[in-house]
């Protein structure tokens, strides 16, 4: 991970929240201030991975940022060569069956083709089941996203929840209560 946004010389992330926390050897801190900003490796996987300052859905959230600006950066980067570097590093990470030519070629239809993320995030809230605390996804939350992804995945028509004005509330009823 901090290899690959290095290789990319670095991300743009519009930090949520300031924090300090740990590096990834334990041996000093991370220190972001919130606002849009040029992160190195070590200050996207810190901004990424921290959790002492909310609360997981929250840090989901910031995971979110930072890859959606990993992808743009490889998106926005034009050079084959750099491509070739991001793989390289990607290819002493993780194994798969696919040559290394066969990924760059992957790569190389993705240039100079508009991208877009679509994110949500469901609405949930606290339970308390058996003594244990839980977060629970609000069914109709559950509902209105799973509805969007399977129109865009051409599953379902689209209905009034999918015009460009409508904006989902949840009810915040809860399953359990």
């Amino acid at each position: 991970f901090l290899e690959i946004v290095d290789q990319l010389g670095g991300i743009e992330v519009d930090v949520p929240i300031t924090f300090t926390d740990t590096n990834t050897l334990g041996n000093g801190e991370v220190h972001l201030k919130k606002g849009k900003q040029h992160l190195t490796g070590e200050e996207a996987l810190a901004l990424a991975r921290t959790r002492h300052i909310d609360n997981d859905v929250k840090r989901g959230e910031r995971q979110q940022l930072v890859l959606e600006a990993i992808a743009k950066k490889a998106m926005d980067t034009g050079s084959i060569k750099q491509y070739s570097s991001v793989l390289a590093v990607i290819g002493k990470n993780m194994k798969t069956d696919l040559t290394f030519n066969d990924i760059l070629d992957l790569g190389k239809t993705a240039l100079g083709k508009p991208y877009t993320f679509t994110s949500y995030v469901f609405d949930w809230g606290d339970v308390t089941i058996d003594e244990a605390s839980m977060v629970e996804l609000f069914p109709d939350s559950l509902d209105f996203i799973s509805h969007r992804l399977r129109v865009s995945l051409k599953l379902d028509d689209a209905d009034q929840r999918d015009k460009k004005e409508y904006q989902f509330t949840s009810t915040k009823e809860s399953q359990y209560n």
